[in-house]
């Protein structure tokens, strides 16, 4: 997740055909992994990506 946050402007979740999460990141580059917003980031996706199924 870190290493998309990182490249991506946007980080969209697939799950069962259909868009489950939609992830814009509008953070400067060079992106400094250890910053706030980009800890933000991360936590949201992978709080979704961890989520219970149903």
């Amino acid at each position: 997740v870190a290493e998309a946050v990182a490249l991506a402007d946007r980080i969209v979740l697939i799950e069962a055909g259909g868009i489950a999460g939609d992830f814009p990141v509008d953070l400067r580059r060079p992106r400094k992994r250890g910053s706030a917003e980009f800890a933000r980031i991360e936590a949201a996706i992978l709080e979704r990506l961890l989520a219970p199924v149903g």
